[in-house]
């Protein structure tokens, strides 16, 4: 009995927890820029606030300013760069890995107290409304 229940649990185990041929993916949520933007401060990296971004090699999209943003599909296995532009030129980058967050879903946000993007598990950031 010992035998059976300790081949059962190694058996749970090697079983892929998605189908052959599909990788886990994760998602990346962009909550919209708090508008109006504070007054811009000489630490600010971005005065006219026409902000842009670019996740890996995805193409460049405008920072939503009413609705938040789903890039779905991202491989949780790679590293991911994220590269925050203000008028077309590159601001502020960095990149990141899935598994440095308990969670697959990610907030991507303009903290406008520190003038930073940073970017957050969905389940501390209530600002995130993807659907």
């Amino acid at each position: 009995m010992r035998r059976t229940a300790i081949a059962l649990i190694v058996a749970f185990l090697l079983i892929p927890t998605t189908s052959p041929g599909q990788s886990a993916r994760g998602s990346v949520c962009v909550a919209p820029v708090v508008v109006p933007l504070p007054p811009p401060r000489p630490d600010m990296f971005c005065r006219s606030g026409k902000f842009s971004l670019k996740i890996d090699n995805l193409k460049v999209v405008s920072w939503p300013d009413k609705e938040s943003v789903r890039f779905a599909g991202l491989e949780l296995d790679d590293r991911h760069r994220v590269v925050v532009y203000c008028d077309s030129n590159p601001q502020q980058s960095f990149t990141f890995r899935f598994n440095e967050y308990k969670t697959t879903e990610l907030c991507l946000f303009f903290n406008d107290r520190y003038g930073t993007i940073q970017l957050w598990d969905t389940t501390r950031s209530p600002w995130c409304k993807c659907k």
